[in-house]
C-alpha cells in the first residue's frame, strides 16, 4: 500500500535564492528558505496567559525547470509570499543519519508567488505585482 507524502506551505522567502544549472542534462535546481509563523497561547486559562509567536524555517528544493524559469529565476526575491506544495524528504549527510528535512518541488507540484505592495505605494511594478494589483 502506498501512502501520500504531500505537504503545503504558505510563507515568506528568507535570504538568497540559489539556482544551479547542470550543463550536460539541461536540468536546474533552486534552493531557498521559506519562513512560516505559528502562534499559541501559553498558560491558557490563567491570568498570566500570553500569546507566543514562533518562526519556523523550511528548506525548499525545486527540481522543476519550468517552475524555476517561470516563477523563480530573476523574479523571486527575499520578502515575497509563496504558497507551494511538494514532498517532505530527508537528506542524510552521513550514512546512518536520519537526515535533515526539506521540501521537494517537482513538475506538477503547486507553486505560486505573491508580492503584495504596501497600500500607500505610488506605483505597482507589473513584473512583480500580484494578479489582484494588476486588475485595479
Amino acid at each position: 500500500m502506498s501512502w501520500l507524502n504531500q505537504i503545503s506551505l504558505c510563507g515568506i522567502v528568507k535570504g538568497d535564492i540559489s539556482i544551479k544549472s547542470f550543463d550536460g542534462s539541461g536540468g536546474m535546481i533552486a534552493e531557498f528558505t521559506l519562513t512560516t509563523k505559528a502562534s499559541f497561547t501559553k498558560g491558557k486559562g490563567s491570568l498570566k496567559a500570553s500569546v507566543v509567536e514562533k518562526d519556523e524555517n523550511h528548506r525548499i528544493v525545486v527540481y522543476s525547470k519550468e517552475i524555476i524559469t517561470d516563477e523563480i529565476q530573476g523574479v523571486l526575491k527575499e520578502g515575497d509570499w509563496v504558497t507551494l506544495s511538494g514532498r517532505l524528504q530527508y537528506r542524510a549527510e552521513n550514512e546512518g543519519d536520519s537526515g535533515s528535512p526539506y521540501i521537494s518541488i517537482k513538475r506538477g507540484n503547486h507553486f505560486n508567488r505573491f508580492n503584495f505592495a504596501p497600500a500607500d505605494a505610488a506605483e505597482v511594478n507589473p513584473e512583480r505585482a500580484a494578479p489582484s494589483e494588476l486588475a485595479a
